[in-house]
């Protein structure tokens, strides 16, 4: 799943015909970024649920090995989907 999360944050980040950001706007996204990780590895989802936009959203094609399904979380969703429960 984190493999997943990363692509997705980094190709959303990098999509042709995006203007570039100014250097401290990159710097904030990247530092939400990091702060996101680090809740992630210390499986704090309170702290996930407080770096998303209210309108944020993840899109999943899964499986792999069977019929392809996309999937689209909200933000409280997802992190539900990652921890198996809700927000603690």
């Amino acid at each position: 799943m984190r493999r997943l999360l990363m692509t997705s944050l980094l190709a959303a980040a990098f999509l042709p015909g995006a203007p570039a950001a100014p250097p401290s706007q990159r710097a904030e996204v990247l530092a939400t970024l990091d702060r996101f990780q680090d809740a992630l590895r210390a499986k704090d989802s309170v702290a996930m649920l407080a770096e998303l936009h209210d309108q944020a959203r993840f899109t999943l094609l899964r499986p792999p090995d069977a019929p392809a399904e996309l999937m689209v979380f909200d933000g409280a969703s997802f992190v539900a989907a990652v921890f198996g429960s809700t927000a603690t």
